[in-house]
């Protein structure tokens, strides 16, 4: 047996992984494009999954303050608590909390004047004076929101709440009329401007009013907040404060910090509900698939170039460098198609978002993690290659 040559070995590894990539390259059309479509499965599902949560944090990045006051069993935005104002005492009296602005939240029922047709939308019940949210609103909006049912639409809501915008922009004024089975009357609420934040995983559309709008629709006393936004002094630290207030107030009160409150409620739809669950298999799926597609091409090759590896086994070369012309194969017909499944990807993405009003776009990091997703699944299926390789007798064959 010749001496090995490490070196000349992997470069002539090398360059017999691109002659037998390029020369099938008509032939193993159908699987190049099967790799392709898995990729951008894949691709598209971390997409989706990505929207979905930053989604259901969407009115989170929008409060105007560093901590959050919640009840004690808040479990986020999905199962609304609420806890009474009188309980905000301490926190008006720290030193290096600068403003308390309450937040009321709810989902109500509305219906459409023209078709009767009933449809779900999100509540905001804020202070006018002293705002929970940072939306784009002009100040003399949001002062026209003093006004008892005076409203203001969300213009990224999704498309099933009649003609509101073609009124308001036509008319400068809308109305919808409230449909809730827990209250004798219905009110009229009159839309008197709008803002932009758009729809979440749970939520289809919102409406900014005061509080005491809300209150009024909901039937109860505006003594009863959802949360507590707090704004602190310049140069508190959020953590500590947070510590601070946790001793001071009531036991039923849970101060968080709003990065706190960000990071529970993503965890929340991730690990709690069957999305993130759906979205891993899904993803799962399509990284086997590329799996398939692969150990097909290499399956092909194996076979109609098995002549040709047991004479270079006979020659000296040893397992390991079959193994190398594998997975450079492999790897080559994945680099080659991850292209293809990116381009792809961002169309479909463009699309959806059109659609379904999710932030969906690639990012840096999807990329680069669908990038290793699929490597690792081109190593493991050249692996495997190898060893079915590995097993042919050379005396049988010759």
């Amino acid at each position: 047996m010749r001496p090995p040559l490490r070196l000349a070995e992997a470069r002539f590894a090398a360059t017999l992984a691109w002659q037998q990539t390029w020369r099938r390259a008509r032939r193993s059309l159908g699987a190049f494009i099967g790799i392709a479509g898995a990729l951008t499965l894949v691709l598209v599902q971390l997409g989706f999954q990505a929207a979905l949560e930053e989604s259901a944090v969407r009115i989170h990045r929008q409060l105007t303050g560093e901590l959050v006051v919640v009840a004690r069993h808040f479990q986020g935005f999905r199962d609304l608590d609420w806890f009474e104002r009188a309980g905000l005492a301490q926190a008006h009296a720290h030193p290096q909390v600068a403003a308390v602005a309450p937040l009321m939240l709810d989902a109500i029922l509305v219906r459409d004047r023209e078709s009767q047709a009933m449809s779900s939308i999100w509540c905001i019940g804020i202070d006018p004076d002293q705002p929970a949210v940072r939306f784009a609103v002009g100040r003399a909006d949001t002062q026209l929101l003093r006004l008892p049912g005076r409203v203001l639409f969300d213009r990224e809501s999704r498309p099933r709440y009649g003609d509101v915008l073609t009124r308001l922009d036509r008319d400068g004024r809308a109305s919808m009329l409230t449909a809730l089975a827990s209250v004798p009357l219905q009110a009229e609420l009159e839309i008197v401007g709008s803002y932009r934040l758009g729809a979440t995983i749970a939520v289809e559309g919102t409406l900014l009013m005061s509080e005491a709008t809300l209150a009024g629709v909901l039937g109860r006393s505006r003594e009863r907040l959802t949360l507590a936004v707090l704004q602190l002094a310049p140069g508190a630290r959020p953590a500590q404060v947070a510590a601070e207030l946790a001793a001071l107030l009531p036991a039923s009160l849970r101060v968080m910090t709003l990065d706190e409150m960000i990071a529970m409620e993503q965890h929340l739809w991730a690990s709690e509900t069957p999305i993130g669950l759906i979205f891993a298999l899904c993803t799962g799926i399509g990284l086997v698939v590329c799996g398939i597609f692969i150990w097909q091409l290499l399956g092909q090759l194996i076979d109609e170039n098995l002549h040709e590896y047991v004479v270079l086994r006979i020659m000296g070369y040893n397992a390991a460098f079959f193994a190398l012309v594998l997975l450079l194969t492999a790897l080559l017909y994945t680099a080659a198609a991850l292209p293809l499944a990116i381009l792809a990807a961002a169309v479909l993405d463009v699309f959806s978002a059109g659609s379904t009003h999710l932030d969906t776009h690639l990012t840096v990091g999807r990329i680069v993690f669908v990038m290793l997703a699929g490597t690792g699944t081109a190593l493991c299926t050249g692996a495997l290659a190898g060893l079915r390789l590995r097993r042919a007798d050379p005396a049988a064959l010759l």
